[in-house]
């Protein structure tokens, strides 16, 4: 039903034009054309990554097509050119600055604070005497304790050490940067934990290891 209701109303949008706009049929179908084709734009930024799946993140530029739809349709029940052009930009404006926030802020933001986090209590703990380092990937959701936000599907508002292809490449490349000895990052055995009993476990035993939870360093980061 969700998936149909945007179709449908699409559908109507249409229809509605078509019946409104007292053009030419030509200049209705350039018209219609046109708006497909740039409603085809907003896919170009999912088309960049390859993926063998279909993903759930089409649907956001789906849902941002029918909205637009939507405010075309409302804007068209005003007669005056100045009110359709004023709440055009006013909507268009609104449009810019939610994007920019929940991408600066809300996703992009906590993935940097994240990789200081990280970063910092990696470079504090190992040394070259460490051959192993068991790492406690955090929960789906733990950025919402410490900064508020919601994980939703497809990775926004997740972290990035959530994922279990994460945290062998990531610590590689710390002590890379760190040694300059790629020989030694590949020596380098990265344990990974998702269950905190199972972890707190191995670390009271004092091993000769490194240890890093990034859910803790979130919680005490935002304390800071």
């Amino acid at each position: 039903m969700s998936q149909a209701l945007p179709i449908a109303m699409m559908l109507l949008w249409v229809a509605n034009f078509l019946k409104t706009n007292k053009t030419k049929p030509v200049n209705k179908l350039l018209f219609i054309s046109s708006f497909v084709a740039i409603c085809m734009c907003i896919y170009l930024p999912v088309l960049v990554g390859r993926e063998n799946f279909a993903s759930y993140r089409t649907m956001f530029a789906f849902d941002f097509v029918v909205t637009l739809l939507l405010i075309d349709t409302i804007l068209s029940l005003h007669t005056s050119k100045k009110i359709k052009i004023f709440f055009s930009l006013i909507l268009g404006c609104c449009f810019v600055g939610v994007a920019y926030r929940n991408f600066r802020y809300n996703f992009i933001g906590p993935l940097q604070q994240e990789y200081q986090l990280v970063s910092n209590a990696f470079n504090k703990n190992y040394h070259a005497g460490i051959d192993t380092i068991y790492f406690l990937r955090p929960a789906e959701n733990a950025f919402y304790k410490p900064y508020g936000i919601v994980s939703y599907k497809d990775e926004f508002g997740v972290p990035s050490t959530f994922k279990d292809w994460t945290p062998e490449p990531l610590i590689k490349q710390l002590i890379l940067e760190k040694t300059k000895d790629r020989q030694q990052a590949e020596r380098i055995t990265i344990i990974q934990f998702i269950d905190r009993a199972s972890f707190e476990e191995v670390k009271n035993k004092k091993l000769n290891a490194a240890y890093l939870d990034p859910e803790l360093l979130f919680l005490e980061g935002s304390k800071r």
